[in-house]
C-alpha cells in the first residue's frame, strides 16, 4: 500500500512539473506578459492618434519599416487630416493573433489589434486595425508596427500608415 502512495505522489510531482514547464520559460515571454505588451501598444497608438502626436506613433513602429519607407511622416499627418474632429470616444478591441515557440519560449507573436466605434466630435464613426509584431527573435528589426488602417464606417474608405509588406515580404503573393 506504501508503494502505491509512493507511485501516486510521483505522478503528482512529475504532472506538475510537466504543466509548469508550459506556463514559465526563462525570458519571462509568459502569454500574460505578451499580452500585457500588446495592451500597452494599443494605449500608446490610441493616445499618440487622439492627440496627433505624431512623434509618439511614429516611435511604435518598427525598425524595419523606418529604415525602409520614406513616407511615414507623411502618411501620419495625412491619416490626422483623415479623421474629422477630435476622437471623443473608442469602443471595444479586438485581437488577431500568431505564435511560435520554439522549446516552450515564444519566438515570434503578433497581434493584430481592431479598434471598433472611434467616435469624432464631428459626429463620425471609425474602425483601426494596424500590424504589430511584438516578439520576432529571427529579425528583432520587425518588432513593432508595420502598418495602420484607419477605415470611416459610413463610406467605408480607408487610410493606411506604413506598409505591411515592406515589413513582411514573405506575405506578398
Amino acid at each position: 500500500m506504501k508503494f502505491l502512495k509512493t507511485i501516486d505522489l510521483f505522478l503528482i510531482i512529475f504532472f506538475i512539473i510537466s504543466i509548469s514547464g508550459c506556463v514559465f520559460n526563462s525570458d519571462e515571454r509568459t502569454i500574460s506578459s505578451i499580452k500585457d505588451m500588446a495592451h500597452d501598444v494599443n494605449e500608446q497608438m490610441l493616445h499618440a492618434i487622439e492627440y496627433k502626436n505624431a512623434k509618439e506613433l511614429k516611435s511604435l513602429f518598427c525598425q524595419k519599416l523606418l529604415n525602409n519607407y520614406t513616407h511615414l511622416d507623411e502618411d501620419i499627418s495625412e491619416a490626422f487630416q483623415f479623421i474629422k474632429g477630435d476622437i471623443i470616444s473608442f469602443g471595444n478591441t479586438v485581437y488577431g493573433e500568431q505564435s511560435s515557440m520554439r522549446e516552450y519560449e515564444w519566438t515570434e507573436y503578433r497581434v493584430t489589434p481592431r479598434i471598433r466605434k472611434v467616435k469624432t466630435s464631428e459626429e463620425k464613426e471609425y474602425s483601426i486595425l494596424y500590424y504589430n509584431i511584438l516578439v520576432y527573435d529571427e529579425e528583432p528589426e520587425r518588432i513593432g508596427i508595420s502598418e495602420i488602417m484607419i477605415t470611416d464606417t459610413e463610406d467605408d474608405s480607408k487610410f493606411i500608415i506604413g506598409d505591411y509588406y515592406i515589413v513582411n515580404p514573405e506575405a506578398k503573393h
